[in-house]
């Protein structure tokens, strides 16, 4: 593999880890409400 293309992949791959990691930050008690509402949902409870 090229060096030009790994650095792209683990670029790539480290600002995408980045956003998961700022979106659980800032919007993680909304993610959970929002996942406990339709794990409700989906089983009827």
């Amino acid at each position: 593999m090229p060096f030009s293309a790994r650095i792209v992949i683990i670029t790539s791959l480290t600002l995408l880890c980045a956003a998961a990691a700022y979106l659980m930050v800032m919007r993680g008690p909304a993610l959970l409400i929002d996942l406990s509402a339709t794990a409700s949902r989906l089983m009827c409870l």
